[in-house]
């Protein structure tokens, strides 16, 4: 059969539902009884299938799918609807598919695991480079240094890369190490053979983020649900790990000592000597935070200057580059213009790293603007609470957590594998960065429609401006101002 989910109805009655569900599960060999009007009910009663008006949706029909396809398998109804709520249409659909449709089950493991390699080999060959490792040059003498091969993950994705690549009739795409890593900058669909971007969920994955040159969030989620990563390996995991080193012996005062280096780093994107040494002379922060402050620091590239000077962003304090944009993607997209900051002498001048933009300062623009706004307005708000549990909190009341991701889908695996730190504060907030919404209207109702409802019971889903405006208007209502 050839099943096209554009052919199901958008709408439908339960009792029409069930009846296609019978009919479909024949043709689509599900070995697992459908369920009764009443059963479909419950289901829906419990929130095991998503809900957007009174009728059912064409959603809900895979979803009614799925979960059969699944407890044919062996699998609970309510773990199978919660496994089902975490996929997005077109995920969804490859579970619905039976194997002659879909592919056999043996093909896409080999497929899948040939990605998890290409990942995981991704953020290794970041690292080794990160730590000035020489990676895959041929020594040409005695006396030149030994260099390292490229990771082994990455050259067994190679070579499984290569298989799938004559399996599609195609050339051989991967047997360059640096073809490969340029390709990644580039959605799967565009290079990948058929058998990766075929994934459910992963067709327009980027691997490598094609502003800072680091491995992705796409990419690390896919290293993440791989079977066993260690956490530590994964970038933003790190820095984490390695400044909460540097505090966790301070005993009551390490969680404000956390706060005061993250706060620092993301308002300072570039930082100037004068900037370090006033860190530097405060007697609360000790000489390992001092010393990890300096190692993510670099000094900037002649090339970005201008008269021997480094132009300033006005809106972020990143540097502006040679071609008068802002290093910061995000601030970028928010502010097409750059706006210039008095400049910095070069030789005074530091940037942080790639990954740090990326991963702390990028996003940080978005947990400042809310910190500052509540502050502002005289609500008594905390930036990194409790060693970074979350984002910004009002007290034990509230936490909120500022997320920046380009697809929703994403999001929802992320928050649907747990919201950890976040589960401390009653009223929990997922604050989406606003260039997302922009972007993308169904944004936000396509997020929390792919949360499992566990998940979708426990957050809020807001923009980062609805998040302030809520949280002053709850606080103080006369101090909400438009321009939040």
């Amino acid at each position: 059969m050839t099943f096209t989910v554009s052919e199901l109805p958008s709408e439908l009655t339960a009792k029409e539902a069930v009846q296609l569900i019978a009919s479909l599960s024949d043709t689509l060999a599900i070995r697992h009884s459908p369920p009764s009007l009443r059963t479909l009910r419950l289901w829906r009663t419990k929130g095991w299938l998503s809900k957007r008006s009174h009728l059912l949706t064409r959603r809900n029909l895979l979803e009614a799918l799925g979960i059969m396809r699944l407890c044919a398998d062996g699998i609970t109804t309510g773990v199978a609807a919660q496994r089902c709520a975490g996929l997005d249409d077109e995920r969804l659909t490859g579970l619905v598919l039976p194997e002659e449709n879909n592919g056999t089950s043996k093909s896409r493991e080999f497929a899948r695991v040939t990605l998890e390699l290409l990942a995981q080999g991704v953020i290794e060959q970041h690292r080794r480079v990160r730590e000035g490792r020489t990676i895959g040059i041929v020594r040409l003498g005695q006396g030149q240094g030994e260099a390292e091969s490229p990771p082994i993950a990455l050259r067994q994705a190679m070579a499984r890369l290569g298989r799938l690549y004559f399996e599609d009739g195609r050339e051989d795409r991967a047997a360059s190490i640096h073809e490969l890593l340029r390709q990644c900058m580039s959605p799967l669909s565009q290079w990948a053979p058929s058998a990766l971007y075929s994934l459910p969920g992963l067709t327009g994955s980027v691997l490598i983020d094609p502003d800072y040159r680091v491995p992705s969030e796409d990419c690390e989620a896919i290293v993440e649900e791989a079977p066993g990563t260690r956490m530590e390996d994964l970038i933003e995991r790190g820095l984490h790990s390695r400044l909460m080193s540097t505090v966790e012996r301070l005993g009551s005062d390490a969680a404000d000592t956390y706060t005061t280096i993250r706060e620092f780093i993301a308002r300072h994107p570039l930082v100037t000597e004068g900037e370090l040494r006033g860190l530097i002379s405060r007697p609360e922060i000790p000489d390992t935070a001092i010393d990890f402050v300096q190692s993510i620091y670099t000094p900037i590239h002649t090339y970005h200057a201008v008269n021997g000077e480094i132009n300033r962003c006005s809106y972020c304090l990143a540097p502006i580059g040679h071609d008068g944009r802002c290093f910061l993607q995000g601030c970028r997209e928010d502010h097409p213009t750059a706006r210039r900051d008095r400049p910095v002498r070069q030789g005074e001048a530091r940037v942080a790293q790639t990954e740090v933009l990326k991963y702390w300062v990028d996003p940080a623009r978005d947990e400042l603007r809310i910190f500052d706004n509540l502050r502002k307005a005289g609500i008594q708000a905390v930036l990194y609470p409790r060693l970074d549990q979350c984002d910004v909190a009002i007290g034990d009341d509230i936490g909120v957590d500022v997320k920046d991701y380009r697809d929703p889908a994403s999001l929802a695996r992320k928050l649907n594998r747990g919201v950890f730190g976040l589960m401390d504060w009653d009223r929990k907030i997922v604050a989406v960065a606003d260039r997302r919404v922009r972007g993308n209207t169904d944004y936000i109702s396509r997020l929390r429609e792919l949360l499992f409802p566990r998940v979708s019971d426990e957050l809020e889903v807001l923009s980062v401006r609805s998040t302030i405006r809520e949280l002053i208007k709850m606080n103080q209502p006369s101090e909400i101002d438009d321009e939040t």
